[in-house]
């Protein structure tokens, strides 16, 4: 069993749950549009995609760096 903090399954869920908070909440988001339905795939889709980047990319680079530190070079100047 996998017992890190990283959990794909979470980030889907999140990113389930955001879409069908959107589409509950259609009539707000239409008021905010300018001729795009709050129902519209593609842009929820794009939206989705942006917010997925926005939270990996830095993610990423934390991890990169986290991998080239020396773990015994660390507890030491703890």
């Amino acid at each position: 069993m996998r017992r890190d903090s990283s959990r794909p399954e979470a980030g889907a869920f999140g990113l389930a749950a955001g879409v069908l908070g959107a589409i509950a909440m259609r009539r707000g988001i239409e008021s905010q549009l300018f001729q795009v339905s709050s129902t519209n795939g593609p842009a929820l889709s794009a939206a989705a995609f942006t917010l997925l980047v926005a939270a990996s990319v830095p993610c990423l680079i934390v991890s990169r760096r986290a991998t080239r530190l020396d773990p015994m070079r660390a507890l030491r100047s703890e």
